[in-house]
């Protein structure tokens, strides 16, 4: 069957695969935020600029916890944050992923947006396959012609 299969449906399907794997990383995010463990980390470092950064410079902060230092992405989000500050994060059993509290919403909004990538890839796979191949359509037709004659 996946011989069969041509090549824009075997991309397409790929990639509706990787946007369903991303929507499972980002579950298991929200996962944590619902079930995972308050803890309170101190900031050690702060970027100067606070915001999105650029790709040379992200803007992550520093902090640490249980004598470890740890790295995370503003988000464009609390620039109020300083040195020295003492704020609440959720992190899982691992202590892997660290969280705010309130990136709910950025995370499903993540979800929905991977899950409509990973939809207009399997409508992209599925038309490739209904859609009739032109070449076949003339190849038969001049066949055709060719018999008559």
């Amino acid at each position: 069957m996946l011989l069969k299969l041509k090549t824009l449906s075997i991309v397409s399907l790929l990639m509706m695969i990787g946007a369903l794997y991303l929507v499972k990383l980002k579950y298991d995010k929200l996962g944590v935020l619902e079930n995972g463990q308050e803890v309170t980390v101190t900031i050690v470092d702060i970027p100067v600029k606070c915001g999105e950064g650029s790709r040379s410079s992200k803007s992550h902060f520093r902090f640490r916890y249980l004598g470890k230092t740890y790295r995370k992405n503003f988000n464009g989000m609390h620039c109020e944050i300083t040195d020295g500050d003492k704020i609440v994060l959720k992190t899982d059993n691992e202590q892997s992923v660290f969280l705010f509290t309130d990136e709910t919403k950025e995370l499903t909004l993540d979800i929905a947006a991977f899950i409509g990538l990973a939809l207009m890839f399997a409508f992209c796979a599925f038309y490739n396959e209904r859609r009739k191949d032109k070449t076949e359509i003339v190849t038969k037709s001049t066949l055709q012609k060719k018999k008559k004659t």
